[in-house]
């Protein structure tokens, strides 16, 4: 069994926070801030991972409704 969405996100953010950066720390900064910006996505992530089916159902609805009643992008002008 594999474990829940949370935990594994925070492995992957303890992994990236205490072994991978502090290993690329001072060697290449463009490198150290792009893993920070990808750690900041991740928590971003585990914050909303449990409102994550709900903005797909939301989504899908307002998929629906264009379907059944499309609107014209642009009025063509006479």
């Amino acid at each position: 069994m594999q474990p829940g969405y949370d935990p594994r996100i925070r492995s992957m953010m303890k992994a990236l926070a205490e072994t991978i950066i502090p290993a690329i720390h001072g060697t290449n900064r463009a490198a150290v801030e792009q893993a920070h910006i990808v750690l900041g996505s991740l928590e971003r992530l585990r914050q909303q991972i449990d409102y994550a089916h709900w903005f797909e159902v939301r989504d899908t609805r307002g998929m629906a409704r264009l379907i059944r009643h499309p609107r014209p992008i642009a009025q063509k002008r006479p």
